[in-house]
């Protein structure tokens, strides 16, 4: 979501969790949605930086204890 609340992507991981969205360069927030009470995962603010690529880090609860 960009700094407005308006969705600007969305993506399917693959196993390793890993994905990708092309964005125009500014402030965004990550959030991972889910059919079930599982994972947990915190929202993520990501600044793309004009003509380079950017890595994001989510640290999710995935139920099991």
């Amino acid at each position: 979501m960009n700094k407005a609340g308006k969705v600007i992507g969305q993506a399917a991981t693959i196993d390793e969790g890993k994905f990708a969205i092309n964005a125009k360069h500014g402030k965004y927030v990550l959030k991972v949605v889910v059919d079930a009470a599982y994972p947990r995962c915190q929202p993520v603010e990501v600044t793309i930086k004009r003509h380079s690529m950017t890595t994001a880090n989510m640290a999710c609860d995935s139920g099991m204890r």
